[in-house]
Formats: structure tokens, sequence, C-alpha cells
């Protein structure tokens, strides 16, 4: 899981804010997941507003820093 340096190191900044989650589309639990999100590559990246809506969807490896930023942005209401 390439994204989890990343993903652990945001949750830490965040952690009151968003809640995360990582799913290894390995398993069946995963699996199920990424299907009802139709995630097609991994590794996926789906940011969700405050309404449950998804605000941003990213495919690839992402930067602590970009990713971070996107994630405040969705926070603070911008859309992408």
């Amino acid at each position: 899981m390439l994204m989890r340096p990343v993903v652990s190191a945001l949750h830490e900044k965040y952690a009151d804010e968003v809640y995360f989650i990582l799913a290894d589309t390995s398993t069946e639990k995963g699996s199920n997941l990424a299907r009802a999100y139709q995630i097609r590559v991994t590794p996926t990246v789906i940011l969700f507003d405050r309404d449950g809506s998804e605000a941003e969807r990213f495919t690839g490896l992402q930067t602590k820093s970009s990713l971070g930023n996107r994630l405040q942005a969705v926070l603070d209401g911008e859309d992408g």
C-alpha cells in the first residue's frame, strides 16, 4: 500500500476533522468497497465533502503536499 505513509501523515494532522479509510483491494472487504465506489486503478483517493458527496478523485500516487492541499480545500468548501 504505497499511499500508506502519505495517508498516515495526513491522518496525524487531520484526525479530528477527517475520517480516513485505507482499503486493500486484494481482500474481499476492500474489493467490495472498490466495486461500490467504482475504483478501477490503485491507488485511488476519494475525498468527500461534509455532505458525503464526492468532492475529488485522484488516481496514482500523490504527494503529501498535493493531497494535503486538496484535502484542506475540501475542508474549506472550495471546488476542485
